[in-house]
């Protein structure tokens, strides 16, 4: 059975379309969160990606490391510049 939506409207009323559309829609939100819930699986499982992201953090640790040191030994090589003054 095929029922225009303009038929509805006549029958229900605007009003009473308006709340019907809010009941269904909060009954689909409502399907929605309970699947979600109750779903015992990961789209992505975290531990099948643990690997990839310690090799992440690794590079990263490694990157930030190096910058790191780089900015660390400019600064004492400026100051040794700076400090020494005997006509060197």
């Amino acid at each position: 059975m095929n029922i225009p939506v303009d038929h509805l409207k006549d029958l229900l009323g605007a009003e009473n379309t308006e709340e019907l559309k809010k009941r269904i829609a909060n009954d689909i939100a409502s399907r929605i969160r309970s699947d979600i819930a109750n779903w015992d699986e990961y789209v992505f499982y975290p531990p099948d990606f643990q690997g990839f992201f310690d090799e992440c953090f690794e590079e990263a640790q490694a990157m930030v490391k190096e910058t790191i040191v780089n900015k660390l030994y400019n600064d004492m090589m400026n100051a040794y510049k700076g400090g020494n003054n005997n006509g060197n």
